[in-house]
């Protein structure tokens, strides 16, 4: 398993609306560094140490920081919003949302 012989997870990306790999990452504890690109930026929830413009610099800025920062994250708010119970239910609440308002699906 890849990851968990990693130190750290980058997804540097021009394009991704929400990738399933960075879920994946915070399962496994892993400090990630991922572009701010699509839905990237919302799986995070306004976490800037987490997210990055592709940009060089910005890129070894974030590098820096979690190399200098060596600390524990807590991922399980983030992981518990994207569950797939929640999710469901989510998705349930909306379907509901429009059969009550009256329109059509």
């Amino acid at each position: 398993d890849y990851y968990s012989k990693a130190d750290l997870f980058i997804h540097i990306t021009y394009q991704d609306s929400f990738p399933l790999v960075i879920l994946e990452a915070m399962i496994h504890d892993l400090p990630i560094i991922a572009s701010l690109i699509g839905g990237i930026p919302e799986m995070f929830n306004g976490l800037d140490q987490f997210t990055t413009n592709n940009e060089i610099k910005d890129i070894k800025n974030a590098l820096s920081f979690w190399i200098s920062e060596r600390r524990e994250i807590n991922y399980f708010p983030i992981l518990n919003r994207f569950s797939w119970e929640n999710t469901i239910q989510a998705y349930n609440s909306i379907i509901n949302d429009e059969k009550n308002s009256n329109k059509c699906l």
